[in-house]
């Protein structure tokens, strides 16, 4: 796996993000390619969600084949926020983890050694929302800090991609599998959710290069 990048090499990178239900492979794939997102569709129950939407609709395999061809033949770093999304492309391609960068690691590095009172604060935040699962300060906590500059939608404060992915495959499978019968509340769900999955990736990239305007000096950062 990749521990270090180069300003080039964030400009370049392909960002991704895998939305779906626990326990089980992703359902959508965003991808931010040299700042434009695009939407895929990994479940063949969203065929005409996908041709409505006009995203692609491939499986995952053929999907990460694809993603691994785009990285070796332009040169591009695969980014996401955590391994998640490794874990899942690994195991049709184990080689992409040659291409894999972690963006966690690399920017909570960051903020560890630079913005220690900021994560002191997001963990007391955390602290007190009292959740029965103990989570870490993670990539939508650093996004809504004023001085990051990123405008984060405050519709998403509590949004679950996984829900309502969920609750338009149930519609689906119901409904003859064709978009045009969703609800209308479905079909606002589910564009919801695209735009939540635009945010990481777009999130991902903008916390990148938060990093790197305030490394003026560094050509390469890393973990």
């Amino acid at each position: 796996m990749i521990k270090s990048i180069s300003m080039d090499e964030s400009k370049s990178a392909i960002y991704l993000d895998f939305e779906g239900n626990k326990d089980k492979p992703p359902s959508f794939a965003g991808t931010v390619i040299d700042g434009e997102y695009q939407g895929t569709f990994l479940e063949e129950e969203f065929k005409s969600v996908a041709r409505h939407r006009k995203m692609f609709l491939q499986d995952l395999p053929g999907f990460t084949a694809k993603l691994l061809r785009k990285a070796e033949t332009e040169k591009r770093i695969i980014i996401a926020w955590s391994t998640h999304e490794l874990d899942f492309l690994s195991e049709s391609h184990p080689n992409i983890e040659e291409y894999y960068l972690n963006a966690n690691k690399l920017v909570m590095k960051f903020f560890r050694d630079n913005r220690k009172r900021t994560i002191k604060k997001i963990k007391a935040k955390i602290d007190e929302e009292k959740l029965f699962m103990k989570r870490n300060p993670g990539l939508k906590d650093l996004l809504q800090l004023d001085y990051v500059d990123y405008n984060y939608p405050k519709a998403f404060y509590g949004f679950s991609p996984s829900k309502e992915i969920t609750r338009v495959r149930k519609q689906l499978t119901n409904k003859s599998g064709l978009y045009k019968n969703l609800s209308r509340g479905a079909k606002v769900a589910l564009g919801k959710m695209i735009k939540y999955n635009e945010h990481d990736c777009m999130g991902m990239k903008h916390l990148i290069e938060y990093v790197f305007s305030r490394k003026p000096t560094e050509d390469v950062i890393s973990y």
